[in-house]
């Protein structure tokens, strides 16, 4: 089975190196980018650059139908659920993100960049 490579990232992230580098950590030709489905920021440069490379990329909607203060949450615990070997979360504020914390609660490796 394919590695699922889990990536999440605010929508204002722009730092297209830093995506890249850290992308180069776990590329593999066969290796499934999971994201969000943000057209901006850090999921887009993510998901673009790994397409690029010839890699498939699996991108997230929300399901606007969560009750409400559960949208995120609700497309984070089923794109861990799908299955994930590392996540990878890029930040541009302090606190945690909620992708990086569930994914380290249900024992994923995970890695955060900061703006």
């Amino acid at each position: 089975m394919a590695m699922r490579v889990l990536l999440a990232g605010s929508k204002f992230w722009t730092d297209w190196q830093t995506v890249m580098a850290a992308l180069t950590l776990v590329w593999e030709p066969d290796a499934v980018l999971v994201t969000g489905a943000c057209p901006e920021g850090a999921e887009d440069l993510a998901a673009r650059c790994w397409a690029r490379w010839g890699g498939r990329v699996e991108r997230w909607e929300f399901d606007w139908d969560q009750p409400q203060g559960t949208v995120v949450e609700s497309r984070h615990r089923r794109m861990i659920d799908a299955g994930a070997d590392v996540c990878m979360t890029f930040r541009d504020m302090a606190g945690p993100h909620a992708l990086g914390t569930m994914s380290r609660v249900a024992g994923v490796p995970t890695y955060a960049w900061d703006a």
